[in-house]
């Protein structure tokens, strides 16, 4: 049996020779990767952040609001009020809701066109009454118109001028017109006949009005607006 050996060949030759690559070890995918994790929160974060701005700026309330100058001691009606959208951050429970109907309901205080109406401004006066009273229409201003602040006068004295007589005593001062009968023809016409206002006194006043008014004429003043009520007992 013969055998061949191979030459082994030198040192230099060997190193010349390719080495075979280092084995690497696999690493696993690392799907938390803390920055895409964080990266994923803030923009999450952003687009809830705001669909909210934008919802709530697009949300609105309706409530009622003022459609005229209002007295205290009015009965509110249809044509005193407007329903109002508005945005109002802290809520709508302090004013009057559009689904209520506040009409026939008196109103505690004066409230200004275009005013929002508070729902504490509106409810039952329980101290407060309508008074009717009898006045020449020649001595109730042509101007006069229900909510207006007015004065009545008595005297035992009759003048056909549209102001008070000199004799004349204040018997309720800075009352609120609640409503005038008897015109026709329009708020201008005067006529000569009576005409009947009613105006909005503290039930504690009407034994004392009614009194001082007894076998007397009366005059209406109609006062600025800026006139508070007066206290009459």
């Amino acid at each position: 049996m013969t055998t061949t050996l191979r030459p082994t060949p030198p040192d230099d030759q060997a190193a010349a020779l390719p080495r075979s690559p280092a084995a690497r070890r696999l690493r696993s995918i690392r799907w938390f990767n803390l920055r895409l994790l964080l990266g994923v929160v803030l923009v999450l974060a952003a687009v809830i952040g705001g669909a909210r701005i934008i919802g709530a700026a697009d949300k609105t309330t309706t409530v009622w609001a003022a459609a005229v100058d209002l007295a205290e001691g009015v009965q509110l009606t249809e044509a005193d009020l407007v329903a109002v959208e508005v945005r109002i951050e802290d809520g709508t429970g302090s004013y009057l809701a559009a689904n209520t109907v506040p009409q026939g309901k008196t109103l505690l205080r004066d409230i200004t066109a275009g005013e929002l109406i508070p729902a504490s401004a509106v409810g039952t006066a329980s101290d407060q009454v309508s008074l009717a009273l009898s006045v020449p229409a020649q001595q109730l201003p042509a101007s006069a118109q229900r909510g207006d602040r007015v004065s009545i006068y008595a005297s035992t004295d009759a003048t056909g001028s549209s102001t008070p007589p000199e004799s004349a005593a204040v018997v309720a001062e800075a009352v609120t017109l609640v409503e005038i009968s008897g015109r026709s023809d329009g708020a201008l016409s005067v006529g000569s006949a009576d005409l009947q206002v009613v105006i909005a006194v503290p039930s504690c006043a009407v034994q004392q009005i009614l009194d001082a008014t007894n076998g007397r004429q009366l005059s209406v003043v109609v006062l600025d607006d800026s006139a508070a009520p007066t206290e009459l007992c």
